[in-house]
């Protein structure tokens, strides 16, 4: 695979309605978020006029450090501040490599935000499914499990709607001791066909 610079147009075979533009990068001091965590999801959401950025967490909870999902806000997506409730979902132990996408094609308004990560319940590692109004409030559902697995996964989960093929998918790896990625669909992000 070679790499391609787009510096000019040569490779171009035309184009409309866009505009090279070259900026100027400056170096910044701080780090501009230092309460985020990894895997961030971020969105620009039109209703609330700001960016919003979901992003997973470490923090203590009875004595054990686990994994949570936290939201921010911004108005430009450069300055964020952490949102009030700022961890929006925690799992029944834990919601590790939690991520969320907006689905405009459900048409049912609390299911609007979309989320999957994976937890351990009752001594399975599950992969489990979330959906919520306003991306705040989750209703988590654990009847359906989109894997499970000894020993859980140690990524990032990507949930999406394919409107192409008209279904859910997540991609993420079969489990810790598997390394290839796989990928699981669903015609109504309940019902799980196996990776």
């Amino acid at each position: 695979m070679k790499t391609f610079l787009f510096l000019d147009d040569w490779m171009l075979d035309s184009y409309r309605d866009v505009v090279r533009r070259f900026g100027r990068p400056e170096p910044v001091d701080v780090d501009p978020v230092p309460f985020m965590g990894n895997y961030a999801t971020v969105l620009y959401d039109p209703e609330r006029g700001c960016y919003r950025a979901w992003y997973n967490r470490q923090i203590k909870r009875g004595g054990k450090k686990v994994w949570v999902l936290c939201l921010a806000e911004s108005p430009d997506g450069y300055c964020w501040e952490p949102a009030r409730p700022e961890v929006v979902l925690s799992g029944f132990t834990s919601a590790s490599g939690a991520a969320v996408f907006y689905d405009p094609y459900d048409p049912d308004p609390q299911r609007r935000y979309k989320a999957a990560f994976s937890d351990r319940v009752e001594g399975r590692d599950l992969g489990l499914t979330a959906c919520s109004p306003d991306g705040i409030h989750w209703n988590i559902d654990a009847e359906h499990p989109f894997f499970a697995r000894q020993g859980g996964v140690d990524t990032f989960l990507k949930p999406l709607f394919n409107p192409f093929r008209g279904w859910y998918q997540i991609s993420a790896r079969p489990s810790v001791l598997d390394r290839r990625v796989a990928m699981v669909t669903s015609p109504d992000f309940v019902h799980w066909g196996e990776p």
